[in-house]
């Protein structure tokens, strides 16, 4: 019953507003701390006072200070924690094949020669998973108290003989050192762990433990200093390579069981890995630059563009066209020697009749293509506005499809407006505005406007208060509203048409007209 007690004391945490659990949590800590300060604790207890710790954190916040240092010590001590731990016969006590403190002179023995005991297996992992979400929540403090001290025990965690131990360690790291906000000590950190993960890619054979590394390097790469990667470039590019190809320890089947339920999982769990896989190549463009990038394309565009054929699964062609379209983004006009392989896989996945994502997908590649190569794609400017044409003749319903739609479009506009029938293709593209979900877009639409009225300006005048109409419905949209970009269009057209601007939001419809003063309203305060 106290197990049960105490989760239920963490989803009360988590549920109420913290005035209302504030004058509790002194007692729930209090009650975590008996419980853990057991003769011989239950390990399933331990986790469940863990979960609280962390519930508790997330409430109270930097203010959770007062309770680290003790909270800390439970949690550490249960992580680097032998016990449990079932020998072998060739094994005692004081030859466990492993270390929990990093001593480097204890002999290694084969991990085979040792289990561990699940409860105690998990208790590490929830252990690792709290402090995960304490430095999260708490990150001042934690980086203060901590001093490195778990940034090193997680390390060490990653050679853990247990997968499961492993892989919370992995999946933790990035949080230990996003808390940090020493650019020089979260150098340092990755500078650590980066090659720690490559090396367990190497040769570890769980894919569980695969997608954890994978999923952690991405999250490092997206939230961290790019240019701490740098020196990792190489090691990040074969990765990618290696499991693109499935040669990674963990895409060997030799050892796999024969059963098809096993079978069917474990391919599910393969893709993932290419796709998480396939996922770093976007940021490994910003890393080291699109122009060194260049060179290494070739490796990975002929699997891509195999992976995007029609042949193969809805996931496989969703995956290959949209990391194809994401490289393409961050390569800019080093992007032109490809154009042609590009042009070719989007075009034909525009009409992927079978899935929507695949098209959304092929309209986003279609348009940020155009934009990175500019007059390079004139040439083809007719054959992609057809394509585009046709999917709205066909009908074309899927909110994020069009909303990539009219991204192409626009980004087609912006990049050589001067090479289409502008007349032609303003009306049907404002016709499909506004967007509808995919606020990343909403700076390439404003682009697209801010190009027209300053550059076609005897076309563009004619749709101002069209114009007008999709910001305000853009700022009404909850899934818009709040971007940065509705204001920043609406100080331009205040400030270079002032008075369009005035006569068009008296003529128009009250709640239009209050959705635009007040966004102004914010932009004054």
């Amino acid at each position: 019953m106290q197990i049960q007690a105490v989760d239920t004391l963490a989803i009360f945490v988590r549920s109420v507003n913290i005035e209302t659990i504030s004058p509790l949590i002194g007692d729930c800590m209090s009650l975590g701390f008996n419980l853990l300060q057991q003769e011989d604790p239950d390990p399933d207890l331990a986790r469940a006072v863990f979960k609280m710790f962390a519930s508790i954190s997330g409430v109270m916040k930097e203010g959770f200070a007062d309770y680290l240092p003790t909270v800390c010590k439970h949690i550490h001590g249960t992580i680097v924690s032998s016990e449990g731990l079932i020998l072998g016969p060739d094994l005692d006590d004081d030859e466990v094949g492993f270390s929990f403190f990093g001593d480097d002179e204890k002999e290694e023995k084969p991990a085979s020669s040792i289990t561990a005991d699940n409860a105690y297996v998990d208790a590490k992992e929830d252990a690792m998973d709290t402090i995960g979400l304490i430095a999260t929540h708490c990150p001042l403090a934690f980086t203060t108290l901590s001093e490195g001290k778990f940034f090193d025990t997680l390390l060490e965690m990653v050679a853990h003989f247990h997968s499961d131990v492993k892989r919370a360690a992995i999946r933790n790291i990035p949080n230990i050192i996003l808390a940090s906000k020493n650019e020089h000590d979260s150098q340092e950190m990755v500078r650590r762990s980066v090659p720690a993960m490559l090396q367990v890619c190497k040769e570890e054979k769980d894919r569980m433990v695969i997608l954890s590394v994978l999923e952690s390097l991405a999250e490092l790469i997206k939230d961290t200093n790019k240019n701490f990667y740098i020196n990792y470039s190489n090691g990040l590019l074969e990765l990618v390579k290696i499991t693109l190809e499935q040669r990674l320890p963990c895409q060997n089947y030799e050892d796999d069981s024969t059963e098809n339920d096993i079978v069917a999982e474990q391919s599910e769990y393969d893709v993932v890995i290419v796709e998480n896989a396939g996922d770093l190549l976007p940021d490994i463009v910003k890393i080291i630059g699109a122009e060194k990038f260049v060179t290494y394309l070739p490796w990975y565009l002929p699997i891509l563009v195999t992976k995007a054929k029609h042949t193969k699964s809805e996931a496989s062609r969703s995956f290959g066209t949209a990391t194809m379209a994401e490289i393409v983004k961050n390569m800019g006009k080093h992007v032109v020697p490809f154009k042609d392989t590009f042009f070719e896989s989007f075009m034909r996945n525009m009409h992927d009749t079978d899935s929507d994502e695949v098209r959304s997908n092929a309209c986003f590649g279609i348009g940020v293509l155009a934009e990175g190569c500019g007059e390079d794609l004139y040439p083809v400017y007719p054959n992609i506005m057809k394509k585009l044409s046709d999917l709205l003749a066909m009908g074309e319903v899927n909110e994020h499809c069009l909303d990539n739609l009219c991204a192409a479009v626009s980004r087609m506009i912006y990049s050589g407006g001067h090479r289409l029938p502008l007349r032609d293709v303003i009306p049907p593209l404002l016709i499909c505005l506004p967007l509808r979900e995919d606020r990343e877009e909403l700076v390439t639409i404003y682009k697209c406007f801010t190009y027209l009225l300053e550059h076609q300006p005897q076309i563009a005048e004619t749709y101002f208060p069209t114009m007008l109409e999709i910001t305000a419905k853009h700022i009404i949209n909850p899934n818009l509203t709040e971007d940065l970009s509705n204001r920043e269009f609406l100080v331009f057209l205040t400030s270079r048409y002032p008075v369009a601007f005035d006569k068009n939001l008296g003529s128009m419809s009250p709640e239009t007209g209050q959705a635009l003063q007040s966004c102004l309203a914010s932009v004054e305060t």
